[in-house]
């Protein structure tokens, strides 16, 4: 929903030459962050964004290392658990460089990223605030899935406020397209309400 061109974007690790087929397998995998101006590093046990960490233990200790750098002042940079901000550094100074050494304990899987937030700047296109954010790093424990309950119940209720603003929208050319598109929010929908008991 930007008016300019290139004001939110995506920023794919590639590992190699730059190609339209490297830059898609990069995004297909999560190995990315989305911002609208900071740019972020970020590992956990020196497994970067779209990776996978798999220990046979019930609870693991975790390195996390962050850093961003941006033109245009940040305030906190956030380490996200599930969901839940664990851990936060602060900005300095002008804001144009936080980072991030931490270490945590999880006893449970868990997809862990890291965020940045500041407010409005006015070389910040289109938007309130200032943000970045990466993809998770993967942490499953004793071979246990990530789940978590309260996410999905929040994506089942969001669901369910696509289709009824699918319901009222006029543009579908052939009402046959608009019940195909229900009937897909309704098979995303059985997904989470399976995840949410």
């Amino acid at each position: 929903n930007h008016l300019v061109p290139g004001a939110g974007r995506v920023y794919d690790r590639c590992g190699g030459p730059l190609t339209y087929r490297s830059r898609l397998a990069a995004y297909r995998r999560g190995y990315s962050f989305v911002t609208n101006g900071p740019l972020v590093r970020f590992t956990v046990n020196d497994r970067g964004p779209g990776e996978e960490l798999r220990s046979p233990d019930g609870s693991i200790e975790l390195d996390i290392e962050a850093e961003a750098v941006s033109y245009v002042p940040m305030q906190k940079l956030e380490l996200v658990v599930n969901g839940r901000v664990v851990a936060m550094a602060r900005a300095s100074g002008r804001g144009t460089r936080i980072e991030m050494d931490e270490r945590i304990r999880i006893a449970d899987s868990a997809w862990i990223a890291v965020r940045v937030r500041g407010a409005a700047h006015r070389w910040v296109l289109n938007d309130t605030s200032v943000y970045a954010h990466t993809s998770p790093v993967y942490c499953y424990l004793a071979g246990r899935k990530i789940r978590s309950r309260q996410s999905a119940q929040f994506f089942v209720k969001q669901i369910e406020r696509l289709v009824e603003t699918t319901r009222a929208s006029e543009n579908f050319a052939d009402p046959g397209d608009k019940e195909k598109m229900i009937r897909l929010f309704r098979q995303g929908q059985d997904i989470y309400r399976e995840m949410a008991h």
